[in-house]
This record gives structure tokens, C-alpha cells and sequence, in this order.
């Protein structure tokens, strides 16, 4: 009998230093999770005002017009000092998002950082004489930055931006809480098809 009692003993001892150590896990994932919020908040913000100073850099310089050479060649359309300042803009955004990235990088994780990462390598190719890109995927990217530059920058805020909702489980909660609430999210909005001129003709392909 003595050794049932020791048994039974040792279970709730047991019992209670899982239940205690489970209260302390779930209230260390609660604080993490709120720090990642702020962290996801400020990335974000970080990101977006570097891509605006990004697109007022490119749409001045001309560099999205069609017909324009792509690349820091050639004249500039603007005078120096408008063009220096716009350059300083993005540079300071982008060691802000840095700085953001830096102060961040232990609540966050890995993929996370290297979205950040990537937009800050891609504001310093645009800064560059030659925009060239120093990654793993550089030659890419260099490829992508002379055919279209702002496309390369809003593709990277994309990737971004959907790592963090994915992370946050911004759909996933949505949709939980809409449930509680007896409603549903509509279905993602899509272009309409629009019906066919009358006498068109489908071009036969060759």
C-alpha cells in the first residue's frame, strides 16, 4: 500500500510541475507573440515608406517611363540637387528599415529578415552607378531591376507582407472570429469577365 501512496505521490508532483511549467510556456508565448505584433507593425511601416521613397526616386528620374533606358544612364531629367535629395531620401529609409531589422531580429524569424534584407539590398543596387546587386540570386534580381525597378521593389514588399499576415495568421483568425459571429468573409474580389464585342473574331494562333 505504501508504495501506491508513493506512486500516487510522485503522479501529482508530476502533474504539477507540467501544469506550472505549461503556465509559464503559455504566458512566455503570449508576451512573444505581442512583441512580434509591434515588431510585424514597425517592419511594415518601415517597408512602406521605403518603397514610397523608392517610387518618387524612379517616377522622377523617369526610369518607369516607356522608351527610357533603364538604368542610372544617361541624363537626368531633374537638376542635381532634387535628384541628390531623393537619393538621401531612400538611403535614409533604408537604414531605418535596418536599424527596424537590427532591433528586431531576435523576435522575429529568419524569413522575415531576409524580406527585410532583400529590400534593403535592392534600395542600394537602385543607389548604385551601375545597380548592381550583391545576393545569392543576384543576377536575377539585376535582370529583373533593368527591365522593370519598381516591380522589383513591389514584388519583395509583397513577399514580405504575406510572410508577415501568414505568421500574424491574419486570415486563419479572421475567419475564426467571423464564425463566432455568425457571418462569413466574402470570397476574394476578381475581375469580371466581360462579355465579347459583337463580331469579334479570336485571332487563330499559328
Amino acid at each position: 500500500m505504501s508504495w501506491v501512496i508513493s506512486l500516487g505521490g510522485l503522479a501529482v508532483a508530476a502533474l504539477a510541475l507540467y501544469l506550472n511549467y505549461r503556465e509559464r510556456t503559455s504566458a512566455h508565448r503570449i508576451a512573444l507573440y505581442a512583441r512580434q505584433l509591434d515588431a510585424y507593425q514597425e517592419i511594415a511601416v518601415g517597408a512602406a515608406e521605403l518603397v514610397a521613397r523608392v517610387e518618387l526616386l524612379i517616377a522622377s528620374m523617369g526610369w518607369n517611363q516607356p522608351g527610357r533606358p533603364r538604368g542610372p544612364g544617361g541624363p537626368s531629367p531633374i537638376d542635381n540637387a532634387t535628384e541628390n535629395a531623393l537619393r538621401v531620401a531612400v538611403q535614409n529609409a533604408s537604414l531605418d528599415l535596418s536599424e527596424i531589422r537590427v532591433r528586431h531580429a531576435v523576435f522575429v524569424p529568419d524569413t522575415v529578415i531576409e524580406q527585410v534584407s532583400q529590400l534593403e539590398t535592392l534600395a542600394t543596387a537602385l543607389l548604385s552607378p551601375e545597380w548592381e546587386i550583391e545576393s545569392d540570386d543576384g543576377e536575377t534580381v539585376t535582370r529583373l531591376m533593368h527591365k522593370d525597378p519598381m516591380f522589383a521593389f513591389v514584388l519583395a514588399q509583397f513577399g514580405l507582407f504575406n510572410d508577415i499576415r501568414t505568421l500574424v495568421g491574419t486570415d486563419k483568425l479572421s475567419k475564426q472570429t467571423m464564425s463566432l459571429l455568425g457571418a462569413r468573409l466574402r470570397e476574394p474580389w476578381q475581375w469580371p469577365t466581360l462579355p465579347k464585342a459583337e463580331g469579334h473574331v479570336e485571332a487563330e494562333s499559328d
